[in-house]
């Protein structure tokens, strides 16, 4: 959220750059990844059918390198330089973040995609929006916007990549779960097919309780049925 005006900002005092040239920059810098999403995504969907861990991990790998890239980009004598890492950075981070989206849909259970997606877009508007652009802000009067893009991309993406990584290895439990849900629901709803009569009035299943790290209840289920 914050990279674009600080890249505005940058490009302004150290290029003098107006502001139809800086739009003609980032149109530019964003031109390989729309051409090249497309590609992405068909790659990304056929590795996640085969392998939905290692599809995940490479979204760590597509963000990795953009640690060391957005430094470089901002040293770049030319602006024709800057705008060349540039498409590089965007092409990478693009690719990753519009695969994030799919990812979350798909290991949130289906009653509950409304309440992901919401929170997802909280965590990103207040976290990413607001914190990033307060942070960004106090930093970039202090010290201007490079200095500011350095110390806030190396370690939010580095830092990202990895746990995208590490958090790849549970995805596939994520998956199951979900698919253990669908599975349950559509077996009870054929049990109320084949026996509308006997439909409970209450229905719990897989109730698990701690006091803190003291587990009292296991796997509890029951019905209560009419009378």
């Amino acid at each position: 959220f914050t990279g674009p005006v600080l890249r505005n900002l940058f490009l302004e005092e150290h290029f003098g750059l107006t502001a139809i040239q800086r739009g003609t920059v980032e149109t530019v810098s964003g031109i390989g990844f729309v051409l090249a999403v497309p590609f992405v995504g068909k790659r990304f969907d056929k590795l996640y059918r085969s392998d939905p861990s290692k599809a995940l991990a490479s979204l760590g790998l597509l963000l990795f390198p953009v640690a060391f890239l957005v430094p470089l980009q901002y040293f770049m004598p030319e602006v024709w330089m800057f705008v060349a890492v540039g498409i590089v950075v965007q092409l990478l981070s693009g690719s990753a973040f519009a695969m994030v989206g799919p990812i979350v849909q798909g290991i949130v259970p289906y009653r509950l995609r409304g309440l992901g997606t919401a929170l997802l877009t909280i965590y990103i508007f207040f976290v990413g929006a607001t914190g990033g652009g307060l942070l960004s802000a106090m930093l970039s009067n202090a010290y201007g916007p490079r200095p500011t893009v350095v110390v806030l991309t190396v370690p939010a993406m580095f830092i990202g990549s990895v746990l995208i990584m590490r958090g790849a290895k549970f995805i596939r439990n994520d998956l199951s779960l979900v698919v253990a849900e669908l599975r349950e629901e559509q077996a009870e709803a054929q049990r109320q097919i084949d026996d509308p009569d006997n439909i409970p009035v209450i229905q719990v299943n897989e109730i698990d309780f701690s006091y803190g790290h003291v587990q009292v209840l296991f796997d509890v289920g029951f019905e209560v049925h009419k009378g």
